[in-house]
């Protein structure tokens, strides 16, 4: 009996996290699209050459900032949780990496596209 208590307690328990996880992606998702819906152009306010940190602005207060370590990347917040900044370290590294990419989108759909053209 109390190892059936014990299993119901961890299901309730996995259950409860998975609600959590789904509201808190529902939260994530949400504020995406608010911003999405933003037509504003980002200015940029400086580019520090030592540090290849370049640093958008699209005006506003910033109330709070996130790091996104893994992409050398801070975003500034307003009050309102609209993006109002953005910090991009190891900037012309990132953009040779994006170049790198579509390089590669380009370079696979010319080659499909012979293909098609040889059948």
């Amino acid at each position: 009996m109390e190892q059936v208590q014990e299993v119901e307690a961890k299901v309730q328990e996995m259950v409860e996290e998975k609600e959590k996880v789904e509201q808190e992606d529902k939260v994530n998702l949400e504020l995406v699209e608010k911003k999405a819906e933003r037509k504003e152009t980002a200015k940029m306010e400086a580019y520090d050459e030592d540090s290849d940190t370049i640093f958008l602005s699209w005006g506003g207060k910033t109330k709070h900032s996130r790091e996104l370590r893994n992409v050398n990347l801070i975003v500034d917040f307003d009050k309102d949780d609209n993006i109002v900044g953005l910090e991009i370290s190891d900037f012309n590294e990132a953009l040779d990496e994006s170049q790198k990419v579509l390089d590669s989108i380009f370079k696979e759909k010319d080659e499909l596209h012979s293909m098609d053209l040889d059948d």
